[in-house]
């Protein structure tokens, strides 16, 4: 004869398994969309530069004049950066969240790649 199955500690282990997995996708999220690698703004600004003038050719003059412009205003397009950035990603990390929680477990696997892919655009996007 069969032993019966305990079913409270089945379910029990089927609840806790499924919110580690939650806990660890989302953490998972988090680091990938989220962890950027930081350039600083002189680094983006020598590299915008350094595009420019390979992409466009600039001459020595035009060089200098498009320097000082990027000295100009980069700056002020950090500042303003650092002040939305955190509304972004909060707001980001919001709509994944409700998005992921309605969604199968299925859904949230296949969610999950769909977001690396659009990461690694992304950073392919960034490098250019």
């Amino acid at each position: 004869m069969m032993t019966p199955i305990a079913w409270k500690p089945v379910t029990l282990a089927v609840v806790i398994a499924f919110l580690l997995g939650a806990g660890f996708g989302t953490a998972r999220v988090h680091q990938q969309f989220f962890c950027i690698p930081k350039y600083t703004a002189e680094q983006k600004k020598e590299k915008l530069l350094s595009r420019f003038i390979a992409e466009l050719r600039l001459n020595t003059e035009q060089t200098s004049r498009v320097k000082k412009i990027l000295d100009a205003k980069t700056e002020k397009m950090e500042a303003l950066r650092a002040e939305i950035r955190p509304r972004f990603k909060a707001i980001r990390m919001e709509m994944q969240q409700e998005i992921v929680a309605v969604l199968a477990p299925d859904q949230r696997v296949r969610f999950y790649t769909m977001e690396r892919e659009w990461e690694a655009s992304k950073q392919q996007w960034r490098s250019s």
